[in-house]
């Protein structure tokens, strides 16, 4: 085979190799990409190094667990805020939170067994009093002058304030 035949079968080849390592490299970003596109909140903030829960008069607090639809502050839990109407900032400082299958309602059915005292944080305004039943829609909370049903879309956080 003669140089020239050679040279260009080499060269050839080369642009091939690129040609496909290209293509892998593109196919791989565009899988990556649509993987993280379908991630949700609760699995993006498990796998955060560090995040802040973001409260509406200005609290940061670094979020210490998750569950299966919300969020929490403290070891035991001292803040629960819904994922759906948290405000989140990821630092990339810190260890992930940890994991809890629980639901919001679950951890509070605990909290409402125990009779704690609660300070709700709703889109309407501040509930505190003794945390009397969690239920699915909405949370009774006795403030000493009645009973206040707080629906939970309206919830932005809940804060025990004496675990009772």
């Amino acid at each position: 085979m003669d140089g020239s035949l050679e040279n260009l079968l080499s060269g050839l080849e080369s642009s091939f190799d690129a040609t496909i390592a290209r293509d892998e490299e593109i196919a791989a970003t565009d899988l990556a990409r649509s993987l993280d596109r379908g991630a949700d909140v609760r699995h993006r903030l498990g796998r955060a190094q560090g995040a802040v829960l973001l409260l509406l008069h200005g609290a940061r607090l670094p979020v210490a667990s998750v569950g299966a639809d919300y969020c929490a502050w403290g070891d035991p839990p001292l803040v629960l805020a819904p994922l759906h109407r948290a405000a989140l900032a990821l630092t990339g400082v810190g260890s992930p939170p940890s994991d809890t299958l629980s639901t919001l309602t679950q951890a509070l059915v605990r909290w409402a067994d125990r009779s704690a005292r609660v300070e709700v944080d709703t889109s309407t305004g501040r509930h505190a009093g003794r945390l009397e039943q969690a239920c699915a829609d909405h949370l009774v909370v006795d403030s000493g002058e009645g009973r206040i049903l707080v629906p939970t879309p309206i919830v932005e956080s809940i804060r025990l304030s004496h675990a009772g």
